[in-house]
């Protein structure tokens, strides 16, 4: 049958597929009528506007005369459509684009359709019909020498055809009728000007540029760089975020104004305007798809922008960059008579805190991509940073745009975030400034957010302080960076509870009674879940969001709870959303559950040095470290510190239990056996944390040092003796977790040894190895190794011999540095805190207590010592080094700062090294 519209002619939201060439957007219903197509700009004043108003608004109409349905599917790769209607009497296809031409987009506008017999006889019609502009025009046809020109105010409509017969001109329309035979071809094309003359090609040139356009759109998109599920849904994605970017540069919200987003009317608004956080989210998945030309296009016109307007920038613009037009409300009855429909958005000049987030986010992936900022955007943005230290504590209107200023959670998190990516942008001198400024309000931010925007008593963020309502724009903090842990986890739980309908979510509490759920919110849901360690319900929920677009693959802003398509569309935010659930989830899937296919991924971890600080310090440090993007923890099983300058050495077993529940991050640690414990205890401890926690823990099982050993009462070993019963212990630790009930009766004895409570996978067992030697003996029976840093001769020499020996499994670098603001307190804090670790390995294993420890590296000199910890005050030089490391091929490396003060430490690598590594 027909696709049905409404007794008043208005087609379903979810009918409509899209058409572009960077200047404008067509809306083509299923049933073959383009009801939406301002010219000569998507901002213009739409001479084809059926879709707002039915009576006047104009259309483009192409359909067989006969009762008919509709097959229709992009052309792959492309924003060209092909539709196939099938008649009692025959089948036809439809190709319908915006052509582009031989030199890229064309100098008028040219909707081109196609029209090809393919099976029986099917009678056609068609119509071009330009409406009002929206009540301000009265089109009228002049007939002109060389044909008929329709015209709309100042814009200049002409038709081509061929094959179509003899055309039916009336004084506001075109039209007319033919019949399709198998094989026959025809073409209608409309060509548009504005105040310019109007170029009438020739049919056949018009049918040229289809094939030209789909080759174009087809080159277009084969640079993207994706492979993983859900291909075609992000594929089309980006076609449709392409189909928004205008040439200038700029990127539109949607392609539409006063689609409701509510069947009572009252929220309509004109998205035709380029949001910075649009341009943002945009670029963020083009870097990550890998398309440079319009990454830069993008950008360049995102900071001529904000040059433009200075620090106090707008929150969006006109495409052009100028000065949005306040709202303005136009005499026609809008989309199924629910009005208003406006030219305009009230929003501008609203203060909205989340641009700074955003433009200093797309900015360091901007120049993590290799692009360098010139001088007068970086102070600019400096000038930002500073502005962003002034205002982040202002009520604004928040990234919804509310009548109503509070101090919304999102905005304050967005601020956190601008001056957490400008602290790095300095660390990596692209933009001037020392960041001490932006690091302290950085951290008032953080802990301004947690006293006032959390709460205790729902066990979520709150939409700001002292409210019991909930907004799904906190997701954006996982996004972002700024909380990925236990808190952010109980406010994804808390916002599907409350927000949720299926898979989808609404924007704020409240809004189920006035709007439908936002597509946007329900994919950053994804993204947050996959950001907290949760990719299986992230997987599943995507699995059920997918499928909602509709037949073409095209998304609004928002859905009711029966399916229907609500707001203007297609929707820049939703698309973007999809994208970066898509990518956030196949990167953290990767990185959880196929580290075997991580050929190019190196885990960057924290060191966590029990002989430096208390363990609640300790505790603390982990969680910030967390926070500031370390990807995993380890630590050392110590009795003794190494010097009592360090002073501390708390149980790291009680220590690991408390980490491992308050963080997200994967755990090891580096333990001995034989001595101290039995291998029971410690096939037991391991076990234990490797239930409560699956897959977050591994430990390495050495020979032991003399100082942690020897309170056991044992006399202290040669090395071959201590390696022997290492080789016992590794064994009756692995048959242990296999659930065996273990005798042993060699250098350690058991009796009757079993582990009652074991995971489903037993932990990795690493071995700790210093030599090549040891690197060998027992790489077969063992699932990894970890050294430390040392020249990268000696490094190769380990991991050849771990691999000779038959080993396979993981391969880690812990790696001891010390960093300062300056050079010469790094080397203090060196010598001060590390010396005695400068000592030959050989040594350390025998020497008993921190006195003869520190007596023997008082004999170090600089050079001992550096030769041991990496010293520099530049970040960037930490950055060579550990890439260095890298590409020696380990798959995971931990940093230890050996510094008794890890938060300056934390925050700078952070910002400034761990962005940049690979």
């Amino acid at each position: 049958m027909i696709p049905a519209r409404d007794d008043d002619g208005y087609a379903d939201l979810r009918t409509y597929a899209a058409l572009g060439d960077g200047d404008t957007v067509a809306l083509v219903a299923e049933d073959g009528s383009v009801d939406w197509y301002p010219v000569p700009l998507l901002d213009s004043h739409p001479v084809f506007a059926r879709l707002l108003d039915a009576p006047a608004g104009g259309s483009v109409e192409l359909q067989p005369v006969a009762e008919f349905t509709v097959e229709r599917a992009y052309v792959t790769g492309t924003n060209v459509l092909s539709t196939v209607f099938t008649t009692a009497q025959g089948r036809v296809r439809v190709t319908d684009s915006i052509d582009t031409g031989v030199a890229g987009r064309l100098p008028w506008g040219e909707l081109a359709r196609r029209v090809e017999g393919l099976d029986g006889e099917v009678a056609m019609r068609w119509t071009v019909v330009p409406g009002t502009g929206l009540g301000r025009y009265q089109p009228w046809c002049d007939r002109t020498e060389h044909g008929p020109v329709l015209r709309v105010g100042t814009v200049s409509i002409g038709v081509r055809t061929s094959g179509t017969g003899e055309p039916m001109i009336e004084h506001r329309s075109i039209g007319g009728g033919f019949v399709t035979s198998a094989g026959s071809r025809h073409l209608i094309a409309v060509l548009s000007t504005e105040n310019e003359p109007l170029p009438l090609p020739d049919a056949d040139a018009i049918d040229a540029n289809i094939d030209r356009t789909v080759d174009r759109w087809k080159q277009w998109s084969s640079l993207l760089h994706y492979d993983g599920p859900w291909a075609d849904a992000v594929i089309r994605s980006a076609l449709a975020l392409k189909l928004l970017q205008n040439r200038s540069g700029a990127i539109a919200a949607a392609a539409t104004t006063s689609v409701p987003e509510s069947p009572d009317g009252e929220k309509n608004w004109d998205y035709r305007f380029a949001w910075v956080r649009d341009a943002a989210y945009t670029l963020h998945a083009l870097i990550r798809l890998g398309d440079r030309e319009e990454v830069h296009a993008a950008m360049s016109w995102l900071l001529r922008v904000v040059r433009d307007q200075g620090a106090d920038a707008e929150v969006f613009t006109r495409l052009d960059g100028g000065t949005p037009d306040d709202e303005r409300r136009l005499d026609v009855p809008g989309w199924r008579g629910v009005g208003p429909v406006v030219e305009g958005n009230r929003a501008a000049g609203q203060l909205q805190l989340g641009i700074y987030g955003d433009l200093f986010e797309i900015v360091t992936l901007y120049s993590s991509e290799g692009y360098v900022l010139d001088i007068a955007t970086a102070r600019l943005l400096a000038r930002i940073a500073d502005h962003t230290c002034d205002v982040w504590q202002q009520a604004d209107h928040g990234i919804w745009e509310l009548l109503e200023r509070e101090h919304y959670t999102n905005s304050k998190m967005s601020c956190w975030h601008a001056l957490d990516r400008a602290v790095r942008l300095a660390g990596v001198g692209q933009i001037p400034g020392t960041a001490d400024r932006w690091r302290r309000e950085r951290d008032l931010i953080r802990d301004w957010i947690e006293e006032n925007c959390w709460s205790d008593e729902l066990g979520c963020y709150t939409a700001y302080p002292g409210t019991d309502r909930l907004d799904a724009s906190v997701l954006l903090g996982a996004v972002g960076g700024y909380d990925r842990g236990p808190r952010m986890q109980a406010t994804c739980d808390a916002l599907r509870r409350e927000l949720g309908r299926g898979p989808l979510l609404y924007r704020f509490s409240g809004a189920d009674k006035e709007e439908g759920t936002f597509v946007a919110c329900a994919f950053w849901m994804v993204a947050a879940l996959a950001e907290t360690g949760r990719t299986d319900e992230a997987t599943e929920l995507m699995g059920e969001l997918v499928p909602l677009a509709n037949d073409v693959g095209l998304y609004s802003e928002m859905i009711a709870e029966d399916g229907t398509f609500l707001g203007n569309l297609p929707q820049g935010l939703s698309h973007l959303a999809l994208m970066t659930a898509a990518l956030t989830l196949i990167e953290e899937v990767l990185i959880a559950d196929r580290p075997e296919e991580r050929t190019s991924m190196t885990l960057i971890g924290f060191h966590a040095s029990h002989e430096q600080a208390s363990p609640s310090r300790l505790l603390e440090d982990v969680r910030l470290a967390e926070a500031a993007g370390f990807g995993a923890a380890m630590c050392s099983d110590h009795i003794e510190p190494w010097s009592r300058h360090q002073g501390h050495s708390g149980f790291a077993w009680s220590w690991l239990g408390a980490a491992l529940a308050t963080t997200d991050l994967r755990f090891g640690v580096v333990t001995a056996t034989g001595f101290r414990y039995h291998p029971v205890v410690t096939a037991q401890a391991t076990a234990t944390l490797a239930s409560m926690f699956p897959q977050r823990f591994w430990f390495a099982l050495g020979s032991g040092e003399h100082c942690n050993e020897r309170m056991s009462g044992v006399a202290w070993p040669p090395k071959e003796e201590r390696q022997q019963l290492l080789g016992e212990n590794l064994d009756i630790v692995r048959r242990l977790h296999a659930g065996e009930v273990v005798d042993h009766d060699g250098a350690v004895k058991v009796d009757r040894g079993r582990v009652w409570d074991r995971p489903e996978t037993p932990p990795d067992i690493l071995l700790p190895a210093l030599t090549p030697g040891t690197a060998g003996r027992f790489a077969d029976r063992v699932d990894g190794l970890v050294t430390v840093n040392a020249p990268l001769e000696d490094l190769r020499r380990i991991l050849g011999a771990y691999r000779d020996g038959g080993g396979r499994g993981r391969t880690v670098l812990q790696v001891h540095l010390s960093w300062a603001p300056t050079r010469e307190r790094a080397r203090e804090i060196a010598r001060e805190q590390w010396a005695t670790n400068a000592l030959p390995p050989e040594l350390m294993a025998e020497l008993a207590t921190p006195e003869e420890f520190e007596s023997h590296a008082a004999e170090l000199d600089d050079g001992d010592l550096e030769g041991a910890v990496i010293v520099s005050d530049d970040p960037a030089e930490h950055v060579d080094f550990l890439c260095e490391f890298a590409e020696l091929g380990f798959d995971e490396i931990y940093l230890h700062h050996v510094g008794p003060d890890q938060r300056p430490f934390i925050d700078t690598f952070g910002d400034a090294v761990l962005p940049y590594l690979p």
